[in-house]
């Protein structure tokens, strides 16, 4: 099983923007659920601590293979094409469930 995890930073300063904002990247996310190879995949907002990360999508896809389809999938590509403008920065990070390695 892989792992993929993508932490978002969002552009707006402003309150309520960021709150539609958090709305709006929440449910392209979690309209990703049920493409091929999605295992589970579930978005988390952080506390608001100053300097952390906004959210979190945290995926689980059955092997590397169905990573890379869900990342070219359209409806994918289209949801990407939502989120950038509301963004500022993310990082990204995939690996091997480690119960899954051996």
């Amino acid at each position: 099983m892989i792992k993929h995890l993508v932490m978002f930073k969002l552009a707006s300063a402003d309150f309520q923007q960021r709150e539609d904002d958090i709305l709006r990247i929440t449910t392209e996310l979690e309209n990703l659920q049920n493409l091929p190879g999605v295992l589970d995949l579930s978005v988390h907002q952080g506390t608001g601590t100053q300097g952390h990360w906004d959210l979190v999508l945290v995926g689980s896809y059955s092997s590397a293979e169905a990573l890379d389809a869900y990342q070219v999938d359209p409806r994918h590509v289209k949801a990407v094409g939502v989120i950038n403008p509301l963004v500022s920065d993310r990082a990204i990070v995939d690996y091997v469930e480690p119960s899954q390695a051996k």
